[in-house]
C-alpha cells in the first residue's frame, strides 16, 4: 500500500514466495469515505450517524490520547502522525463494530477458491485499499508487543474457527487479520453457539523466539469496541512470527 514497496523488495520480512513488490497494491479510491461507502456494508446513514459520532467521540478520551505511534525501524510507512487519527479509529470501529463487513475485508488476504491468482486476490482486496492499509498502520505502529517498550503484552491468546484448518507450520506470520481474545472462555462461548458447535481453537503464544517474537504487535481493540466483553486484540502485518501453543478441536 506504500510506495516505497512498489520499487523495493530488501526490507528484511519475508513474505512467502513474493516479494513485497510483487504484493504491492494500487489505491482504487481517492478518499476512504468514498470506499466505505463502495462496500455494500455500510449505508450512507451508518456512516453518518454511527461510525462518524463514535469516532469523534473516542478521539476526544484520554485513552486514545495516550496511545502514541512507537517507531518501528524496519517499516516504511511515512506516517507523519504522532497520535491516532480519526481514520485510524473509522478504521477499528468498522473491523469491530461491522461482522459482516470485516468477514469480507478478511477474506481478501487470501484464496476463496482453488488457484485463485494473486492478481485477484489483490484486485478483491483493492476495494479495502484504505481500510487494509490504515488498519495495518493502526496495529504495527500504535500497537502493543512483548518488549519492555510495548507493555510487555504477553500470551497466550486464543483464536477460534468454525471449520478446520490447514495448519502449514506451527511459527507463523499473522500477515492477514486475525482476532484473538486474551479469554479461552469467549472463544468457546463463540463455539458453543455457532449452528454446529464444531471448529478449531487455536493458543497462540509470543514466547517461541524471545529475541524476535516479542516484538510482534498487537492492537487492543476491547476499548473502542462494541463487544467490550470480548477482549478483542488483532493481529495483522506478520513483520514477526507467533508460535501455536496448543491446537483444540471441538465437535459435538
Amino acid at each position: 500500500y506504500w510506495p516505497w514497496y512498489k520499487k523495493n523488495d530488501d526490507n528484511g520480512i519475508q513474505h512467502g514466495q513474493y516479494k513485497p513488490s510483487e504484493l504491492y497494491v494500487d489505491m482504487k479510491h481517492a478518499t476512504f469515505k468514498q470506499e466505505i461507502l463502495e462496500y455494500g456494508y455500510i449505508t450512507t446513514w451508518e456512516y453518518n450517524n454511527l461510525v462518524i459520532p463514535k469516532a469523534k467521540a473516542y478521539l476526544k478520551t484520554a485513552l486514545c490520547k495516550s496511545i502514541l505511534i512507537t517507531f518501528n525501524p524496519h517499516l516504511h510507512y511515512d506516517i507523519d502522525a504522532q497520535k491516532l487519527t480519526r481514520d485510524n479509529l473509522i478504521a477499528l470501529i468498522l473491523y469491530t463494530d461491522f461482522a459482516k463487513l470485516a468477514k469480507e475485508f478478511a477474506s481478501t488476504f487470501r484464496q476463496i477458491r482453488l488457484n485463485e491468482s494473486l492478481q485477484s486476490i489483490k484486485s478483491r482486496n483493492q476495494k479495502f485499499w484504505w481500510m487494509a492499509k490504515t488498519l495495518r498502520e493502526t496495529v504495527q505502529c500504535f500497537g502493543d508487543n512483548g518488549s519492555p517498550s510495548g507493555q510487555q503484552l504477553k500470551g497466550p491468546f486464543y483464536a477460534s474457527y468454525y471449520r478446520s484448518i490447514n495448519v502449514p507450520e506451527f511459527n507463523l506470520r499473522l500477515n492477514s487479520p486475525v482476532s484473538v481474545s486474551k479469554h479461552i472462555e469467549v472463544v468457546t462461548r463463540f463455539m458453543n453457539t455457532s449452528n454446529d458447535s464444531k471448529g478449531v481453537i487455536l493458543i497462540l503464544n509470543n514466547n517461541g523466539d524471545y529475541d524476535s517474537s516479542r516484538y510482534l504487535r498487537s492492537f487492543n481493540l476491547s476499548w473502542i469496541s462494541k463487544y467490550k466483553e470480548e477482549d478483542e486484540r488483532m493481529f495483522m502485518g506478520g513483520d514477526w512470527r507467533i508460535r501455536i501453543e496448543t491446537i483444540g478441536v471441538i465437535s459435538n
